[in-house]
């Protein structure tokens, strides 16, 4: 027995999708990225250079 939702295969091509656009915007990072944490999480800020501008 195989458990499936409405709308899996809708989220499976989209999250795909958003590793694919990740890989591409990372071959364009900038700098060094920032880390700002405390005790209970951590936040990594990356500079990407876009045909737009800075990101």
């Amino acid at each position: 027995m195989k458990l499936e939702w409405e709308g899996e295969e809708e989220d499976r091509l989209a999250a795909i999708r958003a590793t694919e656009e990740r890989r591409r915007l990372e071959e364009h990072v900038t700098g060094t990225p920032i880390v700002i944490a405390n005790e209970f999480s951590e936040v990594q800020v990356t500079r990407i250079e876009t045909r737009n501008g800075s990101r």
